[in-house]
């Protein structure tokens, strides 16, 4: 606390003068005028800056606050509804629209980007409102692992999303509606962080954040994803993606391990059904490194086919298809924009096909037919 002495006044305390700051006599609405107009001035610098490295208003966020608004859609519609689980392939991959127009019905996208699909389909087999249909896509050293992935922590905030944190995440969405600087990959300290300094003799260059994965979507309300167009012509954020996938090197998952994803996920396709309920899997494309990767470490005879077979469900591989099988990832893992459309056009064709699930839970009870794959 400042010191003080006595004044010859009863009762008043005078402060030392050291201590004492002295405001300025400035006209200071006019400072407050200059302050905002400045903000105003470097935001939208800003804003023009990052719209020319591609960016755009109206491109939403997302993480465990938005996958919280559509998990709690599950329990609040109806009890069939059509939800996809897993990993970035089938966020990509899957275009919402063209699900809707074929069906009638618009799925719920519950997928998460580097995370496995089975705790969530766990999830949705022990919640006893949900009797609809479940599209489980893999990207197959996703799902036979243990561990949820990146997003390990989901299913928790569905729990223990605070009142701030859904206030924060309401107020959020109508400003990325309106700025496109708000893009969390292209935050300022991020764009710092992955700038390539020079390392340090013996630093892992694979630990720097420049290998992290960067900005490879876009998304819009519902989370429907998109790949960002960028990627698709820029050769340079082309590479780095690649690189940013760089466990090429990883260990052939063992018979136990694959015994043991089998099980679990029959164990929760068995209690889905036993409420009406039906669980599908999906194998979106892959390409490059990527496939040959996935091929050695979970070739398809050891894990896909006797997922199939003893679970008793229907999966849809890219590959048993000629029009998907030719389809190339630009970044070796998820399809260009117009792909998706086909790809999605092609595996809700063949789910229609062998699924009678959707037949007898299409809008009117009316099955659709087979759609044109071209």
């Amino acid at each position: 606390m400042p010191s003080s002495t006595s004044s010859s006044e009863p009762g008043v305390v005078a402060v030392d003068r050291a201590y004492v700051r002295r405001v300025p006599s400035l006209r200071w609405p006019v400072v407050a005028l200059a302050a905002l107009l400045l903000t105003l001035a470097a935001t939208a610098g800003w804003e023009a800056s990052m719209r020319q490295l591609g960016l755009r208003a109206g491109d939403l966020d997302d993480g465990d606050d938005y996958w919280v608004v559509e998990r709690r859609a599950v329990d609040a519609g109806p009890r069939d509804p059509i939800v996809l689980v897993g990993d970035s392939r089938i966020l990509f991959d899957s275009d919402l629209d063209e699900w809707q127009r074929l069906t009638g019905r618009r799925p719920l996208q519950l997928a998460l980007e580097g995370t496995n699909g089975g705790p969530f389909l766990e999830d949705l087999a022990k919640d006893e409102h949900f009797a609809g249909l479940v599209v489980v896509g893999m990207a197959p050293t996703s799902y036979f692992r243990d561990g949820v992935g990146v997003h390990d922590k989901a299913l928790a905030h569905l729990r223990d999303q605070s009142p701030s944190q859904r206030v924060g995440h309401l107020l959020a969405l109508p400003l990325q509606r309106l700025l496109a600087f708000l893009d969390t990959d292209y935050a300022l300290f991020h764009l710092l962080e992955r700038h390539p300094y020079p390392e340090r003799a013996g630093f892992d260059p694979g630990n720097s954040p420049y290998y992290d994965v960067w900005k490879l979507r876009e998304t819009s309300e519902g989370r429907q994803y998109r790949m960002w167009p960028r990627i698709e012509t820029d050769t340079y954020l082309q590479q780095h993606a690649r690189l940013a996938w760089h466990d090429f090197d990883g260990k052939v998952v063992d018979d136990a391990e694959i015994a043991k994803v089998i099980a679990r996920s029959k164990k929760w396709v068995d209690m889905i059904r036993s409420r009406g309920g039906e669980v599908v899997f999906l194998r979106p494309p892959s390409s490059g490194r990527v496939i040959v990767n996935e091929d050695r470490r979970v070739p398809r005879a050891r894990t896909w086919e006797p997922l199939l077979a003893l679970t008793g469900t229907y999966g849809f591989d890219f590959r048993d298809d000629p029009v998907s099988a030719a389809m190339q990832c630009p970044e070796w893992s998820h399809l260009r924009p117009a792909d998706a459309t086909a790809f999605t056009r092609i595996y809700v064709g063949a789910l229609q096909a062998h699924v009678p699930w959707l037949g007898h839970h299409a809008p009117g009870g009316a099955t659709h037919e087979h759609p044109d794959r071209g």
